[in-house]
């Protein structure tokens, strides 16, 4: 399935970066997605090849000889610097090195944090991209016959085909199922109220990132809108716990959006997760189009370690890849629901041979 979302252009393959480093005697991999509108730009083509394998490269320099223990790791990433757009790597980087302490010390994810999950299942929620209506009407049904519970449906500046998708999607999912829209920063700031308008129609009250933040007039029309009872969603320019801390302050979103691969791994997404909580914003646990099975599992222990998530997506394996990197599915069954992994290490197997197949290049860090 080929995704178009927002202002965005439409994506038709997996971009990731799959880190492998090794160290006493075992592999370990782990996966970022790096997009410029969302963490910053690291480069284009042969560049960003060269820019990611530098990246990583002083990322796990220091550790270089040193490697003991998941404690003293754990320590010296939750210490290390790194600009917004080489966040992606940072959990590229923590991901393949909880993979190695997992083999190194025998245990899954949740002994080797000493953090037992607090759900045994997790439910994901349903997305859908900008479809024409006969598509979205496919997808809209193949979800009701899954039994979802909640759905986001990405939508663009366009009021008119806002309306009829929405339209579409109450008549086949009902009046009272959970619905809420995600613009990535596509709708045009002077068409802010009849946009919202269209949502209030269709009980739809809470909208993902509807504008882009240095737009004129983007902040007034974001208070406007929770003055009118909706709840809005911040995710592109939420990356650390600063910048919770300023949203928080500006009274404009009331709720953000953590990922993985954007905020840097799995130990700051849930320590920006207790950030949040203390500054009054509730959190979703959301995912980067085109994640591969190493994601999805990383998502998976996030979602059972995450106290209060309001809604989780991820695991869309099955949905979006015609083939993926891990020996196994990481998707999910009826109603969305997925069990948590045990005794597997993080959850995720990588195929050598899909991995050296699928992939476009192949960059040593030195």
């Amino acid at each position: 399935m080929s995704v178009t979302h927002g202002a965005r252009a439409e994506r038709t393959f997996s971009d990731s970066v799959v880190v492998a480093i090794s160290s006493a005697g075992f592999t370990g991999y782990g996966e970022a997605v790096v997009r410029d509108y969302v963490s910053g730009s690291l480069g284009e083509g042969s560049a960003f090849q060269r820019e990611a394998s530098r990246t990583v490269a002083r990322l796990i320099a220091p550790l270089e000889g040193r490697f003991s223990s998941w404690a003293s790791l754990q320590e010296y990433l939750a210490a290390v610097e790194c600009d917004d757009q080489e966040l992606p790597l940072l959990c590229a980087v923590e991901t393949a090195l909880l993979d190695i302490a997992c083999r190194w010390e025998n245990k899954d994810i949740y002994s080797l944090l000493g953090r037992a999950p607090v759900r045994n299942v997790v439910s994901y929620g349903a997305i859908m991209a900008i479809l024409q209506p006969p598509e979205a009407e496919k997808h809209l049904r193949m979800c009701a016959g899954l039994g979802f519970s909640n759905m986001k449906i990405k939508v663009n500046g366009d009021a008119l085909h806002t309306a009829t998708i929405l339209e579409l999607s109450r008549k086949i999912l009902g009046e009272r199922f959970d619905i809420r829209v995600d613009a990535n920063c596509s709708w045009p700031v002077d068409d802010a109220g009849a946009l919202f308008d269209v949502c209030r129609r269709f009980h739809v009250g809470l909208v993902e990132q509807p504008f882009d933040d240095l737009a004129r007039g983007a902040t007034e029309a974001i208070r406007e809108a929770r003055r009118r009872s909706f709840s809005v969603i911040a995710d592109e320019g939420v990356l650390s716990s600063r910048d919770l801390e300023t949203l928080a302050e500006a009274g404009t979103y009331s709720i953000v959006n953590l990922r993985l691969s954007k905020n840097g791994g799995l130990s700051r997404v849930l320590a920006l997760a207790t950030t949040a909580l203390r500054n009054g914003l509730a959190y979703q646990l959301g995912c980067m189009v085109g994640e591969t099975g190493i994601l999805s599992a990383l998502g998976r222990s996030a979602a059972a370690l995450l106290s209060e998530p309001l809604y989780v997506e991820g695991s869309y394996d099955d949905a979006l890849l015609t083939d993926n990197i891990t020996v196994r599915s990481l998707g999910f069954g009826q109603r969305g629901e997925a069990p948590v992994i045990r005794g597997q290490r993080i959850g995720f197997e990588v195929s050598l041979e899909k991995l050296a197949r699928l992939s476009i290049a192949r960059v040593a860090c030195v």
